[in-house]
């Protein structure tokens, strides 16, 4: 699942690290892709979110969706570079 950080996202100057504990376990973050395209495989907890920023997280499919409607953002399932609906 890649996760698109808009406008609108309560993580922006948030970090990996709070990610991965609001999703109490139920996931794991696989790499992060900067607005420039910059890709960060396996990211620090530590690593900074900016408005632009896709997470890309592996994880029990039924899991994650809840967490992205808690959290209020995008989400974008992809595979092979196609989105699916």
């Amino acid at each position: 699942m890649e996760l698109v950080i808009d406008a609108a996202s309560p993580l922006i100057g948030g970090t990996i690290g709070d990610i991965e504990v609001k999703g109490q376990g139920t996931f794991i973050t696989v790499a992060l892709r900067r607005a420039d395209g910059e890709v960060i495989i396996h990211p620090s907890r530590a690593t900074y979110l900016a408005l632009g920023d896709s997470i890309i997280l592996m994880g029990h499919q039924g899991d994650m969706p809840n967490f992205a409607q808690q959290d209020a953002m995008k989400k974008e399932m992809r595979y092979r570079g196609a989105r699916l609906r």
